[in-house]
């Protein structure tokens, strides 16, 4: 049961499948500053962490652990995916993934800049993270 309910909280906190193990003791940090990012993401997760860098250096893994790791209704969302739910509220539609992103004590935003979006959902997503 305790499995079960492990799992259950790691996906309502949105996090994507391939990722629903990461914690910070599996991440392999292959530089040091690999090591420090995990250490601020660790220690800091609360204050605001900005990961970059370029693809495949463990900068997913770490939100999503970071994430895991969080307190109680903590959210992990893909920029893409955050979008999609954006417009779909428009219909009144979606999953209500904006609201949650705007509650969560913890939120991780992955592949933020990637996603070319209309002016109407760069406004929405400044006002989250100038609210945040």
């Amino acid at each position: 049961m305790r499995e079960y309910e492990e799992r259950a909280r790691v996906e309502d906190r949105n996090v994507p499948l391939r990722y629903r193990r990461a914690t910070f003791e599996n991440f392999e940090a292959a530089t040091p500053f690999q090591r420090l990012a995990a250490e601020r993401c660790r220690d800091l997760a609360l204050e605001g962490v900005f990961l970059f860098g370029p693809p495949g250096c463990g900068k997913t893994h770490l939100a999503a652990a970071s994430i895991i790791a969080g307190p109680q209704g903590s959210l992990f969302v893909g920029i893409a995916e955050l979008v999609d739910d954006i417009k779909a509220g428009f219909d009144g539609g979606g999953r209500r993934l904006f609201d949650r992103a705007c509650r969560a004590p913890l939120l991780a935003i992955d592949e933020l800049g990637v996603e070319v979006v209309t002016e109407f959902v760069r406004n929405r997503i400044y006002a989250l993270l100038n609210d945040r």
